[in-house]
């Protein structure tokens, strides 16, 4: 529910201050690209307890970059992006029966296209909100000789709700974002046959860089 609501105030935000966009004098045209890092994991470890053991999956850093376009007027702007996204996660199976913890590498990859709203303070800073509608583009077990014992039931997309500051000079483009996902991104996984649910995709901060070419 949490999500839920966290998605609609993103949404309602983002529908209130496109309206109020229109009625400002005809915007400026900004594109460049876009590089940055990201904290996530891949989901949150079950609070059920699991006779089979626990799955957990650490904070790592992800990796993206692509390009954003802003239409611009005076106080607000309109921030559509197009970004590729890769990390290197793992998955660690703690309380295994039989005895030691599993650990699986994987590569993740994502195309994310945010769509984000921002209002102006003092020219140079930004309050943005906006949805972020995501694909998984690839994931890729880096370890092939437990290929055989692992299975799962991604979503191959979702969207997320976003909000953040950005702050701009001269070219230069910065911004920090929190996504929190709208629905489970990796609601469970089979290793060896045996099942273990997750209890949702927690939320990611972003720090990504911009510049301005025109």
């Amino acid at each position: 529910m949490k999500k839920i609501g966290f998605f609609l105030f993103v949404v309602v935000c983002s529908l209130i201050l496109g309206q109020m966009a229109f009625a400002q004098k005809p915007p400026i045209f900004q594109l460049g690209p876009r590089i940055g890092v990201a904290s996530e994991s891949l989901f949150d470890a079950a609070s059920t307890p699991n006779p089979l053991g626990a799955i957990k999956s650490d904070p790592t850093l992800s990796y993206h970059g692509g390009l954003y376009m802003r239409l611009q007027s005076r106080r607000l702007s309109l921030q559509p992006e197009l970004l590729f996204s890769s990390a290197a996660s793992s998955l660690q199976v703690v309380n295994y029966p039989g005895g030691a913890a599993k650990v699986l590498n994987l590569d993740v990859r994502r195309v994310s296209v945010p769509v984000v709203v921002g209002i102006r303070f003092f020219k140079i800073l930004r309050m943005q909100v906006g949805p972020s509608f995501n694909n998984l583009a690839q994931l890729k077990l880096r370890d092939a000789v437990n290929a055989t014992s692992f299975e799962h039931n991604f979503r191959k997309s979702e969207i997320s709700g976003m909000a953040g500051i950005g702050l701009d000079l001269g070219n230069l483009v910065l911004d920090v974002r929190y996504q929190s996902p709208l629905t489970n991104f990796a609601p469970e996984f089979t290793i060896g046959g045996q099942k273990f649910p997750t209890d949702g995709t927690p939320g990611t901060w972003m720090l990504t860089a911009g510049f301005k070419l025109f």
